[in-house]
């Protein structure tokens, strides 16, 4: 098998026994040669193939260059061919033994074959630069060049062919939003009907746009996916609780419905927390939780505050990347030694980041170090003042670089976390074994020697206790069969207060509860009815949900399914509300609140829910487990690096 199609055949997967190959990001199937599929992942329009919507970044950048290597192969090869074929010495024709108005007819097919490449070159070249010209004029980001709707609009206007002519304006504003609308709320529709079944979580949060104006989102969320209801202008407004309570029951009531809401999950402000009680009082089913991602971030502000060894570290981190980005003389300098790489820097809503700046200069320490011992270092003005000499003297401190590293090894099970939690797939059932396993890994660095891991420990149980734990994290743990058949989760105390939670709030009827603890206890005692043959092998290859939805028989475990299916279908964080604040800030542009209000609304739906759409790629009937071994696995390997989320990066380096 030829190297780069052996690199496509890991993204991609043949479909039985015929020639169809499925992409495994979109899940699309097609017809054709491995070939094409480079195209297919590489975002590239031609070739007959749609382009993947799904792809993720790095894969179509090994497909483009893919492409791109195949091409000057391609064009290198011809050239030979037309050299050999028009050569006095070659062996294949010898020009010399033809005829006149046969040499001739070749030498024509060869110039207008020639012309007619040159002539297409021509025409890209000008395409090109029409497309740049309109990104430069309207200040559009370059980024928006590797947007899927930007490579499916063009490969669309393409097939038209010549004469094709944009919509005016006012056909984007109305008939076009219009349909666009349409296909927003056909998604949302979709993820709805799965309510029923798997009920959904409400998440809202409040947020300040560029213009300093107050805004408050809302929600709903299951595994099947992410839709946005609903938002509100709150300037003028008392953000108490009872304000929050009233706007998230009215959006519920709306566009939910009270009975398919399972749990409620907001940021940790005293006015939501204080909110999240009224809607309990209100929904007496419905779980109040926190955000399991919000959580571990103050966790890792916790820990920069009260361990100084950590403070004094990341500190002094902020220093050299405050020193190197503020001159660009001084930023060339490292970017000569680091051969272009960055350091990173915080975002204004992640603590987390920055641990992942501190991380970004320890991986670039040996550069660093070279770089303030060079003569382009000394010959700068800028490392003449005090803080230069501040920033030369920590880069070459060893303690620096010793404390840095044993902090990014501590820090990194607690990022794991985080990431997990972030991640498609990560419902409540994982919380708990998670939040456990970081804390082993902490002390499992550190050789059990308690006077070094307990003071993280500390804040860990105290954020777990104050703002994270709740028993529906415990039952859920208990009711996911991986954890739970591998005896990684144990029915103890705290899966019986789980228990006891779930039959004062989920069930109504003494026969629903009375039913439930029966097959509670089947499930307990591990019995064959439930961990069959076929669950037991299903065990390790489906996600909990998905295990209780397909292997469970319904007549027999009513109940304990219900209940099952409802918890592990839960996101455990808000995280999408976050990812979103850009999409729905975009849609509210000094120039764009100028709109009819009805024209705006319709808008931020169509954006926000397109948006949700193109980024949730989760096929839950094919859903993996997620297994929770690299938690408080050391070494760390390179996987585990503390990134956060790769499209973070533009604020993180903005």
């Amino acid at each position: 098998m030829p190297k780069d199609k052996g690199k496509i055949w890991e993204h991609c997967e043949r479909v039985g026994t015929g020639n169809k190959i499925k992409c495994k990001y979109c899940k699309e199937e097609f017809s054709c040669s491995i070939a094409r599929m480079k195209f297919h992942l590489g975002g590239k329009v031609g070739k007959d193939i749609k382009v993947c919507n799904a792809v993720p970044d790095s894969v179509q950048t090994i497909a483009r260059g893919l492409i791109e290597e195949a091409g000057k192969k391609g064009k290198k090869c011809g050239s030979e061919n037309i050299s050999s074929s028009s050569g006095l010495g070659s062996q294949t024709t010898n020009l010399i033994d033809l005829s006149v108005e046969e040499h001739d007819r070749q030498i024509r097919g060869v110039y207008q074959s020639t012309v007619s490449t040159l002539i297409r070159k021509k025409e890209k070249e000008a395409a090109d630069l029409a497309i740049g010209r309109f990104f430069i004029a309207n200040n559009i980001a370059f980024s928006v060049a590797r947007s899927s709707e930007f490579i499916n609009a063009i490969g669309a206007v393409a097939n038209h062919g010549p004469g094709y002519k944009p919509p005016s304006s006012e056909t984007i504003r109305t008939k076009l939003l219009c349909d666009l609308k349409e296909e927003a709320t056909e998604y949302v529709n979709v993820i709805k009907s799965s309510w029923v079944e798997t009920g959904c979580t409400i998440m809202s949060d409040g947020w300040k746009d560029q213009r300093n104006r107050n805004h408050i989102n809302l929600l709903a969320s299951s595994i099947k996916g992410t839709v946005f209801l609903c938002s509100e202008t709150t300037e003028g407004k008392v953000k108490d609780a009872k304000y929050l309570a009233d706007f998230i029951l009215r959006g519920i009531d709306e566009h939910v419905g009270r009975e398919n809401v399972v749990q409620v999950v907001t940021d940790n402000a005293s006015n939501y927390n204080a909110a999240g009680y009224i809607l309990e009082a209100q929904m007496p089913h419905v779980f109040k939780t926190n955000c399991t991602a919000r959580c571990l971030d103050l966790i890792l502000e916790d820990i920069d505050r009260e361990i100084l060894k950590v403070r004094v570290t990341i500190h002094k981190a902020r220093d050299i990347k405050n020193f190197i980005y503020k001159s660009t003389h001084v930023l060339d300098c490292m970017r000569s030694f680091t051969k272009g790489k960055e350091l990173k820097r915080p975002a204004s809503t992640r603590f987390a980041t920055n641990f992942l700046m501190l991380e970004s200069i320890i991986n670039l320490e040996q550069s660093l170090r070279f770089m303030v011992a060079s003569n382009e270092w000394r010959a700068l003005s800028q490392t003449k003042t005090v803080d230069g000499k501040e920033v030369s003297y920590i880069i070459q401190d060893t303690l620096f670089w010793e404390d840095g590293r044993e902090i990014i090894a501590v820090i990194a099970p607690l990022v794991k976390v985080l990431r997990m939690v972030d991640s498609e797939g990560a419902t409540l059932g994982y919380v708990y074994e998670a939040m456990d396993r970081a804390k082993e890994a902490i002390s499992k660095y550190y050789d059990g020697v308690s006077v070094k891991y307990e003071p993280y420990w500390n804040i860990i149980d105290k954020r777990w206790a104050d703002n994270l734990h709740h028993p529906i994290h415990a039952i859920a743990a208990l009711l996911n069969p991986h954890l739970y058949y591998d005896k990684i989760v144990k029915h103890d105390e705290e899966t019986s207060k789980g228990i006891a939670v779930v039959l004062q709030q989920m069930l109504t009827t003494e026969v629903e509860k009375g039913a439930f603890s029966s097959q509670m206890m089947d499930y307990i005692a591990f019995e064959s009815n439930i961990f069959s043959s076929f669950g037991k092998l299903a065990i390790h290859s489906r996600h909990p949900s998905q295990w209780w939805k397909s292997v469970i028989v319904v007549d027999k475990f009513l109940e304990i399914r219900r209940i099952a299916l409802r918890l592990l279908s839960q996101p455990c964080s808000a995280s999408a509300c976050e990812r979103n604040w850009s999409a729905f800030e975009a849609a509210h542009t000094k120039k764009r609140n100028r709109l009819e209000p009805k024209t705006l609304n319709d808008l931020v739906f169509v954006r926000m829910n397109l948006h949700l759409k193109k980024t949730h790629t989760l096929q839950t009937d094919t859903l993996k487990p997620i297994y929770l071994d690299h938690i408080n696995a050391f070494p760390n390997t390179e996987e585990d690096n503390l990134i956060i989320e790769e499209q973070g990066e533009e604020e993180i380096n903005n």
